[in-house]
């Protein structure tokens, strides 16, 4: 989980709202972020104008801070020191860089068209990039963390190395988080569908935008046919290991899912094994100057009869057979703390939906209220449990006094021993919370994108 300095920074910009001038002087910025508790400022360099890395730049800066070590009961842990590029820019930067495609992805992100427009006409913003060095998730949130202090209420929030495009409200709410979120808030996955093909034979390009970051090579599967087979969630679960473990050797075959073996290969061959022509999607035309240049590398199968590289498709059946999340036992620890840190907003929402139906306001709404609940087997002469399996259950109502879910299982148990079985209704204590998940008016709500009801 740690970075390599030879990889790409990460990078980050926040709009000011409209309401604010934004017009930052550096004296400004200076009494900031001293006055800041989560580090300590080592240096404060002003960068000259001949150094500035756009015309659009009103000022740049470059501060080294000083964390406290992650672990702090660790004897050999030591301090973080990250350095960022600090920008005023005029926002004619995003402007010149937005396409209508991208506008397209920031619209999503609020209510109307005209709202994003409007989010968009700040006259300033600020950029801030650094070289993960540490625990990348961790400086990752440091990141995030000192973005929202510089610039609090944010229209928009654009994570430049993951192509993400949010709106200044998820900026806020990510700051909120003292643990850093799940290890996927680090990249972004694209599917791009080549359109101009057989309708019934149309092929798909995913790749991941962010994971150079992470001190890991950018992944891809190429050439497959656009069905129900869940390529993305195989990506995302290499991501995560990847993130986690450290990247493999290319070459070197893993089973991230049980009997599913596959490597990684560099991309140039793998447009050669699976010739991929230029115009084909995800061939040269595909990587110009400044898009997809970046260390990538693709997903193959490999048969373990024969030990030859394959298409992803080749384990199409299985892929579509079993479930794929992978999440280690470190990512289920910071999602279960989010999740109790954040757990007010999902009882709140369920109390709402139990009044409104009371009162015969939500006929016509199919909503759902669902957690994820850590059960394991009784050690014997032991208190404690092991070998924990995570549940989904749906929940019917919550007994703030007892700190209790009158809730139904949703799925069967891998582990018999466990002793529940799907459709069981019970009580089970909100101590073994790890994860929640609501849909509401035909949305789907967790605890990452829950501000966006707000």
């Amino acid at each position: 989980m740690k970075a390599d300095k030879k990889m790409p920074s990460s990078a980050m910009i926040a709009m000011f709202d409209k309401i604010t001038d934004g017009k930052m002087e550096i004296e400004e910025l200076k009494s900031i972020v001293s006055g800041c508790n989560d580090f300590v400022t080592l240096s404060f360099d002003i960068v000259a104008k001949d150094d500035f890395f756009a015309d659009e730049t009103v000022w740049e800066v470059i501060l080294r801070a000083q964390y406290m070590p992650i672990f702090e009961d660790d004897e050999e842990a030591k301090e973080t020191e990250l350095v960022y590029h600090i920008a005023l820019l005029e926002s004619s930067f995003i402007e010149n860089k937005i396409t209508s495609d991208l506008f397209d992805t920031i619209k999503e992100q609020f209510e109307s068209e005209e709202e994003c427009k409007d989010a968009l006409t700040s006259k300033y913003s600020i950029y801030v990039s650094t070289f993960f060095n540490d625990f990348v998730i961790y400086d990752y949130q440091r990141h995030l963390k000192l973005l929202d202090i510089l610039v609090p209420n944010a229209s928009v929030f654009i994570d430049i190395t993951a192509f993400a495009f949010k709106s200044g409200a998820y900026l806020s709410y990510m700051a909120t988080f003292d643990l850093p979120p799940s290890f996927d808030s680090l990249y972004t996955i694209h599917a791009i569908y080549d359109d101009d093909t057989d309708p019934e034979n149309v092929t798909c390009w995913f790749h991941t935008h962010g994971l150079n970051r992470a001190g890991c090579v950018e992944l891809e599967i190429l050439g497959v046919k656009s069905d129900e087979t869940p390529y993305s969630s195989l990506l995302s679960t290499v991501a995560k290991m990847f993130i986690e473990r450290g990247e493999p050797k290319e070459g070197f075959v893993f089973e991230p899912i049980d009997n599913i073996a596959i490597t990684w290969i560099n991309v140039h061959d793998a447009i050669e094994l699976f010739n991929i022509g230029n115009d084909d999607l995800g061939g040269s035309k595909d990587r110009g100057e400044h898009v997809h240049t970046y260390s990538s590398g693709v997903l193959v199968a490999i048969d373990k009869k024969t030990i030859k590289k394959k298409s992803i498709e080749f384990y199409k059946d299985a892929l579509i057979a079993v479930s794929i999340v992978f999440l280690s036992s470190f990512e289920t620890f910071l999602i279960s703390q989010a999740a109790m840190l954040k757990v007010d907003l999902f009882l709140g929402l369920l109390e709402q939906e139990k009044e409104d139906a009371n009162t015969d306001k939500n006929e016509d709404d199919e909503s759902g209220f669902l957690v994820k609940l850590g059960y394991g087997v009784q050690i014997e002469d032991s208190d404690e449990e092991d070998n924990f399996e995570h549940l989904w259950f749906d929940v019917h109502s919550f007994n703030d006094e007892e700190g209790t879910f009158d809730a139904t299982l949703l799925n069967e148990p891998f582990n018999d021993a466990i002793g529940m079985h799907e459709g069981d209704r019970g009580i089970h204590s909100i101590d073994r919370l790890t994860d929640w998940l609501i849909y509401i008016d035909g949305d789907r709500l967790n605890i990452f994108n829950i501000y966006q009801i707000f």
